[in-house]
């Protein structure tokens, strides 16, 4: 009298691949973590000589930046070598031995972000440390979280060939991986427009002036 329902059972189950997805993103999450605090202690194993050097440089990049620039070229210009770092993750996901480079890339980009936070400090002070929080932190963490998001889908692309994926699944793969490539585009580009608007407050808040 009673038909008993049917469930819908899906011949793809997503779930082993969020699975996945999730052990990986968390180890790649705490390898950058773990970068940025070898990048902030890093710095005082640098010689006297090389610290002064890095010092000039942080000085000069610092008087390089121009409150008035545009919002949307400002974007462009502090993303550049970040979409090129994204450009080279994908096509590391493109070649079976690409998982080491990959995350190699994304740890490097950890150290550089947490030696750039100490030498601010260490160049300006408080001043310094108030320009990290304001500007550099924000713009970073979804600057990191696009990468680590682009790593883990590129690390899960490489391991669904290298489990001989259905022939099936292959375009809907590629779609959702590069789909979430643009997605890590997106989020960098957003990183850039936060990093240039927070920028030219930060000067105004801070009065950083030529070099001091």
């Amino acid at each position: 009298m009673f038909r008993t329902a049917r469930t819908f059972k899906p011949h793809i189950t997503l779930q082993p691949l969020i699975n996945k997805g999730l052990r990986v993103g968390t180890f790649l999450t705490v390898l950058y973590i773990v970068g940025v605090a070898i990048g902030l202690v890093i710095y005082f194993s640098f010689p006297a000589s090389l610290q002064s050097s890095f010092l000039v440089q942080i000085h000069t990049a610092i008087s390089s930046l121009s409150p008035s620039t545009s919002p949307v070229h400002g974007a462009f210009t502090e993303t550049t070598l970040e979409f090129i770092l994204l450009f080279v993750i994908w096509i590391f996901a493109q070649t079976p031995i690409g998982t080491p480079f990959i995350v190699s890339l994304l740890f490097l980009r950890a150290v550089s972000t947490g030696l750039t936070f100490l030498a601010l400090v260490a160049a300006f002070g408080w001043r310094g440390l108030y320009f990290d929080l304001l500007a550099i932190a924000p713009s970073n963490i979804l600057t990191g979280g696009g990468f680590i998001f682009a790593a883990t889908v590129s690390v899960l692309l490489i391991r669904h060939r290298h489990s001989g994926g259905k022939s099936s699944l292959r375009y809907s793969v590629w779609v959702a991986y590069h789909s979430a490539v643009l997605l890590a585009a997106g989020l960098l580009f957003c990183s850039g427009k936060l990093e240039t608007a927070a920028t030219t407050h930060a000067f105004a808040w801070l009065h950083f002036s030529q070099g001091r």
